[in-house]
């Protein structure tokens, strides 16, 4: 795959010492791969500092990758104490200080008057990035709490933008925004110049995880050889499928097959199934695993939706779609999180009417669509 911003976002990374990289709010293992790619990449190129910021459920799915360690949820503020000292009024004509013990003494010598205290003022510095690389964003909103609490961050900082979807709204400086590629990983290494075996796993796990181990219809010869070039540079493709696929205890089997029990059709394009709180509780699940063998289930399947009835009145929604459905406008009233192919959101309901609200929506849909 070629990437014609790759020029701009190599001079761009190039040009900074400080970076930040973050992804869609509670993104999955591509954009979680991906980012620990870039993380270990440019931590090859010198930079000052590289910091990765993600917003995630459940975080001991990813703890096997090579660098997870050091992700973090929120912005650290610099080890920097501002003292501000108003001289619109009264110049500085000199500037001290001195040690005593534990005690820092500042002195500022005025020329022409004098400081009072309400001259003085303090801050916490927070880090200044000089770039940010976003995943799977496609627009700044997706990103969640971060976002929201790191507004001026955002709108005043150089963003490379990296997706995939045609909702993406260019929002960076930067903008490699490729519909036709499996993932962001495959993105991702068209970018890169330099490759390590931890980059590589990292790169080959997005990469399985988006085309659920090479069965999309976006999958083409050169994802394939993309596959094999990491393989060989020493990716663990073993260690990733069955951190991905087969690693399952007594409690998780015992669930998956409640999953496929219930396993339905509400039409011949459309299967679902659904479980309750008390199906999982007390044990280590992980929904979003559980959905992506939903998935990997089901594989004639043009849409696949999930229910969990998390409350008597509160059911979480997932949704994945194959071919050309885009489930995110399909399901726009339900407000979505998360790309076209794939979303997430809650109905104020019980499952049974949460899955009756939820698939005569879709049912109706495609019926639009297939006119």
């Amino acid at each position: 795959m070629v990437i014609p911003e790759k020029t701009e976002i190599q001079n761009l990374l190039g040009s900074s010492r400080r970076a930040l990289i973050t992804a869609r709010d509670n993104p999955g293992f591509d954009e979680v791969g991906s980012a620990l790619a870039w993380m270990l990449f440019l931590g090859k190129k010198n930079l000052e500092r590289v910091d990765v910021l993600l917003s995630l459920q459940n975080p001991n799915r990813y703890k096997w990758l090579p660098g997870f360690n050091r992700v973090r949820d929120t912005i650290q503020a610099a080890d920097e104490f501002v003292i501000r000292v108003n001289v619109a009024k009264t110049k500085a004509r000199q500037l001290s200080y001195d040690l005593d013990g534990d005690t820092l003494e500042i002195r500022v010598v005025p020329e022409g008057g004098n400081f009072t205290p309400a001259d003085v003022s303090f801050a916490a510095s927070s880090f200044s990035y000089d770039v940010i690389l976003t995943l799977g964003a496609p627009e700044l909103n997706a990103l969640g709490g971060l976002f929201e609490k790191n507004r001026d961050l955002f709108f005043n900082t150089p963003i490379i933008n990296i997706d995939r979807t045609s909702r993406n709204v260019r929002y960076g400086q930067v903008n490699a925004v490729q519909l036709t590629a499996t993932s962001l990983a495959e993105i991702s290494y068209a970018c890169m110049d330099a490759m390590t075996p931890e980059i590589a796993t990292n790169l080959l796990t997005g990469l399985i995880a988006s085309t659920n181990s090479f069965q999309t219809p976006q999958v083409t010869p050169e994802t394939l050889q993309l596959a094999s070039e990491l393989i060989v540079v020493g990716a663990k493709r073993e260690e990733i499928i069955d951190r991905l696929y087969r690693t399952k205890d007594m409690d998780k089997m015992k669930v998956w097959g409640r999953v496929l029990s219930r396993l339905s059709k509400a039409t011949d394009r459309i299967v679902y199934s659904d479980i309750a709180r008390e199906d999982i509780e007390g044990k280590n699940i992980d929904l979003d695993t559980l959905v992506d063998e939903l998935v990997m289930a089901s594989p004639e399947s043009d849409i696949v939706v999930f229910f969990y009835e998390r409350a008597l009145d509160e059911t979480e929604v997932y949704v994945y779609a194959r071919e050309n459905y885009d489930v995110q406008t399909m399901l726009q009233q339900f407000s979505p999180i998360g790309t076209r192919k794939q979303v997430q959101f809650t109905v104020s309901r019980g499952r049974a009417v949460a899955e009756s609200d939820v698939l005569d929506v879709l049912k109706s849909k495609i019926k639009l669509v297939n006119r």
